[in-house]
């Protein structure tokens, strides 16, 4: 049997939750996306920065992913979505985590925004270093 091919979409975007109700919003949404994702074999991980921005990273079959990407695309709780990657990779990133998160990631907002500046670049290195960043903190790397 042939495996399927790992697909990876990771974006940034701005979160709009009031920041009295960050904690509540963000237990919802890794309360939820557990179940989904572990139901999919989704596998990814979840930042939340000081500056209130989102970045994620979402690894699993092609048509699993886009369509967990589309229901976060229609999540109220955030905006400003840029696409970071959204293409085949060799392998997982984050292959024991459902969905890690780290929350008030330090140092992470400068990668995110670079990460973003070259997304319709051809160079890959932000986003590289941005993966690496949230392997480390969610304790992968």
């Amino acid at each position: 049997m042939i495996a399927k091919p790992t697909h990876l979409i990771v974006y940034a975007s701005r979160s709009l939750v009031p920041p009295a109700y960050v904690e509540r919003e963000i237990a919802d949404i890794l309360t939820r996306s557990v179940q989904l994702n572990g139901r999919d074999g989704i596998t990814g991980a979840l930042l939340y920065t000081d500056d209130q921005r989102f970045a994620q990273a979402l690894e699993g079959d092609a048509a699993l992913v886009k369509a967990t990407m589309d229901r976060i695309r229609k999540d109220v709780r955030h905006n400003r979505i840029v696409m970071l990657y959204d293409d085949v990779i060799a392998h997982r990133h984050f292959p024991d985590w459902s969905l890690a998160y780290k929350g008030n990631a330090p140092s992470i907002d400068q990668a995110i925004r670079a990460a973003e500046y070259e997304a319709p670049l051809p160079s890959t290195r932000a986003l590289s270093d941005l993966l690496g960043i949230m392997a480390q903190l969610v304790g992968t790397g």
